[in-house]
C-alpha cells in the first residue's frame, strides 16, 4: 500500500497472490457487465477455476465458507 491506496488493481492482485481465470469466449452478442451508478450487474457469469472448468457444489456440503466466499468473488474479477 502506498499512502493508503493501491497503486493499480494488477499490484493488488499480486499482493493477494490470487491466479486469474482466462476471459472466457464470447458465445453470442451479450454484455458481461452493465455499469449503472456505482453498482455492476453480471449476467450469466459463474464461478470458473484457473483451468477452465466451473466451480460448483454448496457452502457446507461441498465448500466450506471461506471456499464459497472465494467462489463469489471470482464472478467480477472478468469483468
Amino acid at each position: 500500500m502506498a499512502n493508503g491506496t493501491y497503486a493499480s488493481a494488477e499490484a493488488r492482485v499480486t499482493e493477494l497472490k490470487l491466479e486469474l481465470p482466462p476471459a472466457p469466449k464470447a458465445m453470442g452478442v451479450y454484455k458481461p457487465a452493465v455499469i449503472c451508478g456505482n453498482l455492476v450487474y453480471l449476467s450469466g457469469h459463474g464461478p470458473i477455476k484457473s483451468d477452465g472448468s466451473l466451480l460448483t457444489g454448496r457452502v457446507g456440503a461441498d465448500l466450506d465458507l471461506a471456499a464459497g466466499k472465494a467462489a463469489l468473488d471470482r464472478p467480477g474479477w472478468r469483468c
